[in-house]
């Protein structure tokens, strides 16, 4: 039933992890015991790199002593950076293979849940605006949504001086957007957040937000589209947060694909552009919801772990997941909506349905992020957690590596966060409700029934590549158990 207890996320937007509880205490036999806390630390990441890594046995020194190797580095960071780089050259990253592999000292940080990127609000300004609002965070809690402005923090102005013509524009101030940025990453890092807002309705309103902890949820929104008898089912995820059987999450998960029963779907869009991961076991849930009759019981997918972990497994369960049905939905197409922020336990339900049914990839860019690979967490001294690149992932095809991320067959479909989630006008949207359709134009004959209200739209944005900004201002610390 595959490695129980596992999280596929993307933290702070850089490194993609695999986690799993572990008890198991980080104290390498070889590790001399005159040896200092700090020089511990460093010495149990080189000690379960060499372990681990899918690439250590091979391409990582192997010092006489692991003491010998881990003496010439000052910090854990350092050592763990030197191992990664030992891992094979990838033409595709330009670099070392091993982009994954993460050290960090675990705490409970607090947040606020919500994402920003910088959008032209007019022909002369650009402003910070809001593209997700993390479900049940301190954030969606106050009412902020997708498309709001941000005008300011307290009384600093956040706007950003540019210049459009022919459908882009061109910041004109530099070094202004990176005070701003520079701004918001400050006020951020704050316990609370004064923001003053445009809201999608077009009034202006200030917010005062304070961090917390919260616990991620998938759903952001669902919604059902008819076209004459033809009916098609739509679902935005965020994450894929922790959804044991009977718990609120699961509940609500399923209560969307009862709907999408009564309502006798034939095709589904599910939206995980802004997904980066979560739980192995909530990908397997919706895998198990998505497949269709003539290939439940098949191979799910299976797990190659490294060559130290295929012989010590450990507690460690790498057996083959197979299918196991959950409803009566009988799809002929399902449409996944990606960026290159899509990834890890996102990018394996992608993965495992793909030998098994019409799955149609619609891009923003060219596909997804690419993290074939999984993790385990090995609790560290000092309070510190490592997560190796340990295993890969492979598809009843038995195909795997996809580095460079899963292609999409529809690619270059910009989105415009003038629109909600789950509004057909949405050029994502709308590129698979074409599609479904048979590539014809969207048209009035399209209704849509839904379960959140529909915002209106606010009148003077323009899309949000006309300033192609893609940095993340601002991830969240997610507190997931």
């Amino acid at each position: 039933m595959g490695i129980r207890g596992i999280s596929l996320v993307w933290i702070s937007g850089l490194c993609l992890l695999l986690l799993v509880s572990c008890e198991k205490e980080a104290r390498p036999d070889i590790l001399p015991s005159e040896r200092t806390a700090d020089r511990l630390l460093i010495d149990s990441v080189v000690h379960y790199y060499r372990l681990y890594s899918l690439w250590g046995e091979g391409s990582v020194p192997d010092p006489v002593s692991v003491r010998s190797f881990s003496d010439a580095f000052e910090s854990p960071a350092d050592a763990l950076l030197a191992l990664r780089k030992a891992t094979p050259f990838y033409p595709g990253y330009g670099g070392s293979i091993d982009r994954f592999s993460y050290l960090v000292r675990e705490s409970a940080e607090p947040g606020f849940g919500v994402f920003l990127s910088m959008a032209a609000v007019s022909d002369e300004m650009a402003y910070p605006v809001i593209y997700l609002v993390e479900p049940g965070s301190p954030a969606d809690r106050a009412g902020l949504r997708r498309s709001d402005v941000v005008l300011g923090v307290g009384d600093q102005d956040l706007g950003v001086p540019i210049s459009c013509q022919g459908g882009s524009c061109t910041i004109l101030d530099g070094a202004k957007r990176d005070r701003v940025i520079q701004l918001l990453l400050g006020a951020l890092a704050q316990n609370n957040l004064e923001l003053r807002l445009r809201r999608r309705y077009g009034t202006e309103t200030s917010v005062v937000l304070s961090s917390g902890h919260y616990q991620a949820k998938s759903l952001l929104k669902d919604a059902v589209f008819f076209n004459g008898n033809r009916s098609i089912g739509y679902m935005a995820l965020s994450s894929f947060a922790h959804a044991p059987e009977g718990s609120n999450e699961r509940l609500q998960l399923e209560g969307v694909l009862d709907r999408f029963e009564a309502q006798d779907i034939q095709q589904l869009i599910v939206d995980l552009r802004y997904n980066n991961g979560g739980y192995i076991e909530t990908a397997e849930f919706l895998a198990n919801c998505m497949i269709n009759a003539s290939n439940d019981g098949k191979l799910m997918y299976s797990y190659k772990p490294s060559a130290y972990l295929a012989e010590n497994p450990g507690p460690y369960n790498f057996d083959d997941v197979y299918f196991q049905r959950k409803n009566t939905l009988d799809l002929q197409s399902i449409y996944f909506l990606v960026t290159d922020k899509t990834a890890s336990a996102a990018e394996l339900l992608i993965h495992s349905l793909r030998p098994y049914m019409n799955v149609v990839l619609i891009a923003e860019g060219s596909g997804t992020y690419g993290k074939p690979v999984g993790f385990f967490k090995q609790p560290l001294p000092q309070n510190h957690a490592l997560w190796i690149a340990s295993f890969k992932l492979v598809n009843a095809l038995g195909q795997t590596d996809y580095w460079d991320g899963i292609p999409a067959q529809i690619s270059g479909v910009t989105e415009d966060i003038r629109y909600d989630f789950g509004e057909a006008a949405e050029p994502m949207i709308a590129a698979a409700l074409s599609h479904s359709l048979g590539g014809g134009a969207l048209s009035s004959q399209i209704r849509r029934k839904t379960h959140a209200p529909s915002l209106s739209m606010h009148p003077n944005m323009k899309p949000v590549n006309a300033i192609p900004l893609k940095n993340m201002i601002k991830t969240v610390q997610r507190n997931e158990n």
